[in-house]
C-alpha cells in the first residue's frame, strides 16, 4: 500500500474474501502435511509450511485492516521473517534427509501434485 490512501480495504467483501482464502489455505496445508508425512516428502511438507504461512499472513491481514500503517509494516516484516525461518527449517530437513537417507512415496507425491495443479492453472484476478 504505497500511497493508495483513497482505497478502503475494510469492506465486507474484502473481509469475506480474506476469510475464505484463509480457510482454504488451512485445508490445503493440512492436506500437504498429512500426505507429506505419510509419503516422507520434504517437498510436500515444505508446501504445507508455505500454505500455513499464507494462512497466517491472511490472519495478519484481517487484523491489519483497521490498524495504522506502522502496524501494517510490522505485520509485513514479521511475515517475511517467518518465511525465512520456515525456509531455514526446510533446508535443515533436506540436509538431514540427505545425510540419513529418505525414501519418499512417489505415488502419493504425484497424486497430491496432480490434485494441486489445477489450482495453479486458473488465471488469478488482480485486485
Amino acid at each position: 500500500m504505497s500511497g493508495d490512501d483513497n482505497i478502503n480495504p475494510d469492506t465486507p467483501e474484502k473481509r469475506k474474501t480474506l476469510w475464505i482464502v484463509l480457510w482454504l489455505n488451512v485445508a490445503i496445508a493440512t492436506g500437504f502435511f498429512a500426505v507429506g508425512y505419510f509419503a516422507d516428502s520434504n517437498a510436500l511438507l515444505a508446501n504445507g509450511l508455505d500454505n500455513s504461512s499464507d494462512a497466517f499472513v491472511y490472519v495478519l491481514s484481517l487484523l491489519a485492516l483497521t490498524r495504522s500503517r506502522k502496524w501494517k509494516r510490522g505485520a509485513a516484516r514479521f511475515s517475511g521473517i517467518m518465511l525465512m525461518v520456515f525456509a531455514a527449517g526446510v533446508v535443515a530437513d533436506a540436509i538431514r534427509r540427505f545425510l540419513e537417507g529418505s525414501d519418499p512415496g512417489g505415488i502419493m507425491m504425484m497424486a497430491m501434485s496432480s490434485w494441486q495443479q489445477p489450482r495453479h492453472s486458473v488465471p488469478q484476478r488482480s485486485a
